[in-house]
């Protein structure tokens, strides 16, 4: 079978056709590639809010805790959410969640998000400090 002139420019066309297509595609797809990057402050900069990365470190925790305690056995200690250790069931009273240890009052935690942590002395058990958090205030461990 002979090569026709008209076969081989039409083979020619298509194959122009196909590489544009895909050399289009990728230009697209580039292209709209930083649009698709979820940015967690939502600025151009990609940089966290301190209480998104607080929010991310909680939520790290507590999965390595959850896998630590499947694997060993042992429900995971609860945790408030400035990440202190309670026992028993968070009491609520009105807007207010109280999270307890050995019956002293470890924070207390407003619907609203304020919140007030409590430190204690060790040898007495008398409170020593309550700190104020406002809402959405960067609570430092």
């Amino acid at each position: 079978m002979r090569n026709n002139p008209n076969r081989r420019m039409v083979i020619k066309m298509i194959s122009a056709m196909v590489a544009g297509i895909f050399l289009w595609t990728q230009i697209v797809w580039a292209a709209d590639l930083p649009s698709t990057i979820p940015l967690a402050s939502g600025s151009a900069s990609g940089s966290m809010t301190a209480g998104d990365l607080t929010q991310s470190q909680t939520n790290a925790e507590l999965l390595v805790s959850t896998l630590n305690a499947i694997e060993d056995d042992t429900p995971p200690v609860p945790k408030s959410p400035h990440g202190l250790e309670y026992d028993g069931t968070p009491v609520i009273s009105g807007t207010w969640t109280y999270y307890r240890l050995n019956g002293k009052t470890q924070e207390a935690v407003n619907s609203n998000g304020q919140a007030y942590v409590y430190t204690y002395y060790k040898d007495t058990s008398n409170l020593a400090t309550s700190t104020y958090y406002t809402a959405g205030g960067v609570w430092y461990s």
